[in-house]
């Protein structure tokens, strides 16, 4: 996990990285997957490529696709490029919305350069005709769906690498700067900040009835706070640093550290209800299909990645040894009882790869990997 920090901590000072972390996100029957210079979409139903796309010189993405499905369109976030002498130099880095309805490569429908100029490596998340994220130059930004072009800006004092959530009229969105912070949706003027306990990595999760927002951190915390004014409700502890989001089921909240523990708290009070452990790292997001929690680990040194299945309950429904090491988030294929894993690791000569789970009973469905990965 040191050995991650580091290329985090690289990634958002500034240096151009060898490689970069895969990221994930699925529709129903499509998964798409971000890795170095690569962005894939995958026909998981056909069992094939669909399109593969790569961004202005070379660039690398770090940040996960958004996906509309309903109006057939990808947005992106790539990690910048040095700007040539002629336009000044400096990092350029860039936003694009990509045509989704069927050609190889997809057409871009717009690509603004002029957003930001911090590296994005957070999720982005849509609302009605704004998309919001966040970046290395402790900025979170909203821009405009349909152009790109930026509608405002905050400062935060450190940099951003989780998606913002958004309930209400409200934004909230963690830092490293150990914050996490309530924005105007609307100006992005601050509402309420609250101190954590450590550097906030992981995306604050809303309650299901919008009451209360969740938030973990590397202080080995979780925390609940009142949606509308930041004062607390409750706090939980972990054994060690809660890097990925929670997830709320069933009254219950879910969140794991990265020694592979996963703890279960009553969602409106923090008691604990049961815990568990899982074989490697827990870095991504806990999710949900169904009535079944899914956790997804991994070991960087062994190279070795699992994605084990719970019940609401705590009991140990199965557990996969994925192909390799599992550093991000899976991704749920909609309602269809599938989730995506997605690995790749330039440094170890691991390619671009993605496994597809039974999430009824484990067995893995489908293997696809990008076999002419880029140096």
């Amino acid at each position: 996990m040191l050995f991650g920090m580091v290329i985090l901590l690289s990634a958002c000072g500034g240096a151009r990285q060898a490689g970069s972390w895969p990221s994930i996100s699925a529709t129903d029957s499509h998964v798409y997957v971000t890795f170095s210079t690569d962005v894939v979409s995958l026909d998981v139903d056909n069992q094939d490529e669909a399109w593969r796309f790569a961004g202005e010189g070379r660039v690398e993405f770090y940040a996960p696709p958004l996906v509309v499905p309903e109006e057939e369109t990808v947005y992106l976030a790539d990690f910048g490029r040095t700007g040539s002498l002629l336009s000044g130099g400096g990092l350029i880095v860039s936003m694009y919305a990509l045509d989704d309805s069927g050609s190889n490569p997809p057409e871009v429908r717009w690509l603004k350069e002029d957003v930001t100029d911090g590296r994005i490596v957070a999720g982005l998340h849509l609302d009605g005709d704004v998309i919001f994220t966040g970046s290395s130059n402790n900025r979170i930004i909203a821009v405009s769906r349909s152009t790109g072009d930026l509608i405002w800006e905050a400062t935060t004092e450190n940099a951003i690498w989780s998606a913002p959530a958004k309930q209400g009229d409200i934004v909230f969105v963690t830092s490293i700067d150990r914050n996490i912070y309530a924005l105007n949706a609307a100006d992005g003027t601050e509402k309420w900040t609250h101190v954590l306990n450590g550097a906030g990595a992981g995306s604050a999760v809303l309650s299901a009835d919008g009451d209360l927002v969740y938030a973990g951190s590397f202080g080995n915390e979780i925390i609940a706070l009142n949606a509308a004014d930041g004062s607390d409700v409750w706090q939980a502890t972990a054994n060690d640093w809660i890097w990925g989001a929670p997830v709320e089921i069933n009254g219950i909240l879910v969140y794991g550290d990265i020694s592979g523990n996963v703890f279960a708290v009553d969602a409106g009070t923090g008691e604990n209800i049961w815990q568990a452990s899982v074989n490697e790292s827990i870095v991504g997001d806990i999710v949900v299909s169904g009535d079944t929690i899914l956790v997804a680990s991994g070991n960087v040194e062994t190279q070795v990645g699992h994605i084990t299945a719970f019940s609401t309950d705590g009991v140990e429904l199965w557990d996969t040894q994925t192909t390799a090491h599992i550093q991000t988030s899976p991704a749920v294929l909609g309602n269809s009882d599938r989730v995506a894993l997605v690995y790749g690791d330039i440094d170890n000569d691991i390619p671009l790869g993605v496994d597809i789970v039974d999430t009824t009973n484990g067995s893995i469905v489908w293997k696809w990997t990008l076999a002419d990965l880029a140096e």
